[in-house]
């Protein structure tokens, strides 16, 4: 077997095994769903709009794509999470969020914890990072990028 033959079928090997560990959500509207996904699966959600999403265990990367009136409840991630033209949606932390969050014209975003250490990449964005116990705002930050903006970073610790 040649050099070429090998880097082909790892190729082919490692494409498979990255889109077996994808679980794509497209153009859900009104739905209540309770996932549980495991360290090695990412989430893509396209289009959703007015869904309850409850992740009940530890994931690998959330992406949301173009989704409105979304509430996200999340156990924890590995890597990150994505937003890009989302609006009105609502992230809920189980615990303290220590990843990526990045974020592209997105409006009316809330990222809700009971604390934060998070670094938060955006542009074109407006949200609100809030601290709460119990359903008590304890502290909040708004943050507003404008649409225009080149990409801003934010360390959050509270």
């Amino acid at each position: 077997m040649s050099i070429e033959d090998i880097l082909v079928n790892n190729i082919k090997d490692n494409y498979s095994k990255a889109l077996t560990n994808k679980i794509y959500l497209d153009e859900l509207i009104d739905k209540r769903l309770h996932l549980n996904l495991g360290n090695t699966k990412s989430l893509y959600i396209f289009g959703g709009n007015s869904n309850r999403i409850n992740l009940l265990r530890k994931c690998n990367h959330i992406f949301m794509y173009n989704c409105n009136n979304t509430i996200l409840r999340i156990d924890d991630c590995v890597s990150g999470i994505t937003c890009i033209n989302c609006h009105d949606c609502k992230l809920l932390f189980k615990r303290t969020p220590l990843y990526n969050i990045e974020m592209s014209n997105s409006t009316n975003m809330n990222l809700r914890s009971m604390f934060f250490n998070t670094s938060i990449i955006h542009r074109g964005t407006s949200m609100n990072v809030i601290k709460s116990v119990c359903c008590k705002v304890y502290e909040y930050y708004n943050v507003n990028s404008g649409y225009f903006s080149n990409w801003n970073y934010n360390f959050f610790n509270f």
